[in-house]
């Protein structure tokens, strides 16, 4: 239906942006796609402060990334202070948020 579209569209956006940007999906390139892929997900949100709530599977189908190379990509992009994440409980969906440290 209307949803497997819209994560079908996704998908395939991530896909193009590889090919354009000409990255392999290694660590660097998976890393990208998911910061990437983020910021599109949190452009898209509404409200003052633009985050986006979503899961690792909904990430990993969204890039086209395995969730284990999602997990890396996000713990990466957290140390190096590109992405925020934040949870109401431990087993609760993180809420993430695109940081833009070059921009002050």
């Amino acid at each position: 239906g209307l949803l497997h579209r819209a994560q079908k569209r996704r998908r395939v956006q991530a896909q193009l942006i590889g090919v354009r940007i000409g990255c392999g999906l290694g660590e660097v390139g998976g890393e990208f796609l998911v910061y990437l892929w983020l910021w599109a997900e949190c452009t898209r949100a509404t409200g003052r402060k633009k985050q986006a709530e979503r899961s690792l599977r909904e990430i990993a189908e969204g890039t086209g990334v395995s969730k284990r190379a999602v997990q890396s990509a996000l713990a990466r992009l957290k140390r190096r202070k590109l992405v925020a994440a934040t949870r109401t409980s431990i087993t609760a969906t993180p809420v993430y948020v695109v940081l833009t440290p070059w921009r002050r």
